[in-house]
């Protein structure tokens, strides 16, 4: 994660195959946005990204809407 101001990167979000489906990486990006409060602009690029279809729809369930090259709530 990378802070600036009011805007702020998550990157490198990995959850093992053996913990998914089970809420863990939904609860880290809502614990860090959560923690920030002051931030009011989050970015997630795709870059690494395995599954881009699968790591979309977590984002959009996440709140967070899809750029050309990765995600952007607000």
């Amino acid at each position: 994660m990378t802070l600036s101001g009011t805007q702020g990167a998550l990157d490198s979000l990995r959850v093992r195959e053996i913990t998914r489906r089970r809420g863990v990486g939904q609860y880290l990006v809502e614990e860090v946005i959560r923690d920030n409060p002051n931030v009011s602009s989050w970015w997630m690029a795709d870059v690494g990204v395995e599954d881009r279809s699968v790591m979309a729809a977590f984002m959009q369930a996440l709140g967070f809407t899809a750029q050309h090259d990765g995600w952007e709530k607000r």
